[in-house]
């Protein structure tokens, strides 16, 4: 993927692809379900640790989130990926799923 020049800054970079892949699949699902969904997640590599949520937008947040803290992206490439799974998102919903009438 091509990095981009910030309007506001001289470095580079490129939408966040947990933050991307994140939205698309909450905005999907809440096409579906709707936002509002309580579900908890657990995780083989930290044993007895379950993250609880109450809506797809939330754990998409935490996701992209996470990348800005284990130090990989910055604030900018976590809003252009989200930026990016919302079009696509809107893309998959104008053109490939289908829809109970």
């Amino acid at each position: 993927m091509a990095s981009t020049k910030h309007e506001d800054s001289s470095r580079s970079f490129v939408p966040g692809a947990h933050s991307a892949i994140s939205k698309a699949g909450a905005t999907v699902l809440g096409f579906y379900f709707g936002n509002q969904f309580t579900f908890d997640v657990t995780s083989e590599s930290l044993a007895g640790v379950t993250r609880h949520f109450t809506s797809f937008s939330a754990a998409a947040e935490e996701a992209g989130l996470s990348r800005i803290y284990a130090g990989q992206h910055f604030r900018t490439d976590h809003i252009a990926g989200k930026n990016l799974g919302r079009q696509v998102a809107e893309s998959i919903d104008a053109s490939i799923l289908l829809r109970e009438e």
